[in-house]
């Protein structure tokens, strides 16, 4: 794990950044239904987020495969959705944090979305029930590139 963060931000704002997103999100007519009926312990989920965002900023990004499958596997995600939540996320993260945070955090969210998008085009939530040697090729096993601390991308 690496001991500083891939760009300027603190632990208490990625708290603050994640409880203020899933509020909107909990809130959003488009994707508040699809939550709703997956999550049963908001705080729970709330919380695991936050860990998953410290992992990704903190961290070395590895457990976002897991993230792939989770939400591969409630069979109504769309393309359309990953679009909706990305733009939410950069809005709130904008909101919250300085321009160079904002901006480094909303491109993670943003890579993120793009390889979630990709795979549910290809409909891999098929191979998520099962078919294990299918995803070693598939996008839901490549790591998203993370910025470094000054912005550029890594491996």
């Amino acid at each position: 794990m690496h001991s500083k963060p891939r760009f300027p931000i603190t632990r208490d704002e990625i708290a603050t950044v994640v409880a203020h997103f899933y509020g909107k999100v909990a809130d959003d007519p488009i994707l508040s239904p699809i939550y709703l009926r997956h999550i049963k312990d908001w705080d729970t989920h709330v919380a695991r987020l936050r860990e998953f965002w410290e992992n990704m900023i903190f961290g070395d990004g590895s457990k976002g495969a897991d993230t792939f499958l989770i939400h591969l596997r409630t069979g109504e995600i769309r393309p359309e959705h990953f679009e909706r939540w990305c733009a939410i996320f950069r809005e709130n993260a904008q909101s919250l944090l300085s321009p160079m945070a904002a901006s480094a955090w909303g491109l993670i969210a943003e890579r993120l979305s793009e390889a979630y998008q990709e795979s549910a085009r290809h409909n891999l939530s098929a191979m998520a029930f099962g078919h294990r040697d299918d995803l070693e090729n598939s996008p839901l096993t490549e790591r998203p590139m993370m910025p470094d601390t000054e912005g550029r991308a890594q491996d």
